[in-house]
């Protein structure tokens, strides 16, 4: 007879783990890779895989050439550009409008009466859009009376949407093929596929970098884009750092470089990945490997002014200037608030999934709110904030019917984020 007859000890596993959103990994994103996706811990590892000269490995061995390197990095594979082509078929024959809306711009033909074919209006609409400014270009194809149109993008790689009105049909003729396009495979392909943080380009054309930028931006990810387009630091208003300011995008970061071939935003990755969020800011960094550009006083103005970061020599040493989103936001800022976000989440999902039932109480709730308290602490303690203030809702601020849904809402708090200082300003004065 065994001791279980007497005494019967069980143990139950309350130990469950969660995965955590990781803030210190960079996909390179060129088209020399032989898989869709792979990990690299070394610049020894990356070897093996890329010769010296290709874009992928120039780009790592900077990633990883900085003082604090990297734990590793990711280098995923996309395709060569293919345009986007649509075909618009003219279904019915009547009096009411034709309209074809591109990336929300509608272009509408009305017709007196009835029109006399739908070449008629295939034709109409094709000049309409083509006297249009949107990227695309319409042309004719079939044979009259019923002919159709053909909507090609103008850059291939960059997507446009089209719609109709119901006395017409659109067919995806060839699909577009882009930085999008293989950003969604990648995602797509496992767990590794969503595991990385920041993203970079081997490319440095206009079209790849505001489709990554369009792409990044609804995710909980950040892009630093780079490239030399020398309009940048003049007073032109269509580069890329002006496209990219223009279109507020809070989530791209653009350095223009006199040496982007040595990629330095992989560099400037290198330095700001290892650091725990809301301990560095990107601006006054030292890029290893990196040469600085001789900028005037009027090359950085205009720079600034469109939301560039750019890498010089100040007092003999060479740093990254400014440290900002396109949008203006800091880098820094953006990334201490994802951390934020994702930590705070996972903590209370944690505490969820590991108690047998959270009641609707006014225990319960502080349950939860303990959980973003603990969050919101750690975030004061790493730098990202300098205060917060957190409001616990009491059970009976619900009603019977609100806590049916078993959802709890009116869980707040606000925080002032630290700041870092950039620039100092003194003001002296010497009398008698």
């Amino acid at each position: 007879m065994g001791i279980e007859s007497v005494v019967n000890v069980t143990i139950s596993r309350e130990t469950a783990t969660i995965d955590q959103a990781g803030f210190g990994r960079a996909l390179i994103l060129g088209e020399n890779a032989s898989d869709l996706l792979k990990l690299y811990s070394s610049i020894d590892d990356v070897a093996e895989d890329f010769e010296i000269n290709d874009a992928e490995y120039i780009a790592a061995s900077k990633l990883f050439g900085q003082q604090l390197k990297p734990v590793d990095v990711l280098i995923g594979k996309r395709g060569i550009n293919v345009a986007q082509i649509d075909v618009i078929t003219v279904e019915d024959l009547s009096d009411s409008a034709y309209t074809v809306t591109l990336n929300g711009v509608a272009f509408t033909y009305t017709p007196g009466g009835v029109p006399a074919s739908k070449t008629a209006v295939a034709t109409a609409l094709r000049d309409a859009i083509n006297a249009g400014t949107e990227p695309v270009t319409a042309s004719l194809s079939g044979s009259a009376p019923n002919e159709t149109l053909t909507l090609t993008t103008d850059n291939a790689g960059e997507p446009f949407t089209a719609t109709v009105t119901v006395n017409m049909s659109r067919a995806a003729s060839v699909e577009d093929v882009g930085v999008a396009s293989a950003l969604d495979e990648i995602v797509a392909s496992g767990v590794l596929g969503d595991s990385w943080y920041a993203l970079m380009l081997t490319s440095r054309q206009n079209v790849d970098i505001l489709a990554a930028a369009a792409w990044i931006e609804s995710r909980r990810k950040i892009f630093i884009a780079c490239s030399d387009e020398a309009a940048v630091i003049t007073s032109g208003s269509t580069d890329i750092s002006t496209q990219l300011q223009t279109r507020a995008y809070a989530r791209t970061a653009y350095v223009w470089s006199g040496d982007q071939a040595n990629f330095p935003e992989a560099a400037w990755l290198g330095v700001a990945l290892p650091a725990q969020p809301g301990t560095i800011t990107l601006s006054l960094k030292t890029l290893a490997g990196i040469a600085y550009d001789d900028l005037n006083a009027s090359e950085i103005a205009y720079a600034k002014a469109k939301g560039a970061n750019y890498y010089v020599r100040i007092g003999g040493v060479n740093i990254v200037q400014n440290g900002n989103m396109a949008e203006g936001e800091w880098i820094d800022v953006i990334v201490g608030n994802d951390w934020v976000q994702a930590r705070s989440s996972e903590n209370i999902f944690y505490s969820m999934v590991t108690t047998d039932k959270i009641p609707f109480t006014d225990q319960g709730i502080d349950l939860i709110a303990n959980a973003q308290e603990q969050i919101l602490k750690q975030a004061v303690n790493y730098g990202i904030y300098a205060s917060y203030i957190i409001t616990r809702p009491k059970a009976s601020d619900f009603t019977a019917l609100q806590k049916q849904t078993r959802i709890l809402t009116d869980l707040k708090w606000t925080a002032i984020p630290t700041g870092a200082i950039h620039a100092v300003v003194i003001n002296g004065k010497v009398h008698f």
